[in-house]
């Protein structure tokens, strides 16, 4: 695994769980700007056809009792 391929994938769990973290905590602000960073990350991570998973369900602009708590 090159050294890219191992940063990507270490950097979007990371923000994977800085999403779920913040909305756990009900930062729901903080929540949407890491899940920004995800879907950039998951975005460039495709773009260079690293495989990351399945991407994580959209949550930003929902209500907030749309959200999960």
């Amino acid at each position: 695994m090159s050294e890219f391929t191992s940063t990507m994938r270490g950097r979007v769990e990371s923000a994977r769980h800085s999403v779920r973290l913040a909305h756990s905590n009900g930062d729901h602000v903080l929540a949407d700007l890491h899940e920004a960073d995800l879907r950039n990350l998951e975005r460039l991570a495709r773009e260079h056809g690293v495989d990351v998973g399945t991407p994580v369900p959209q949550l930003t602009g929902l209500s907030t009792e749309q959200r999960p708590s």
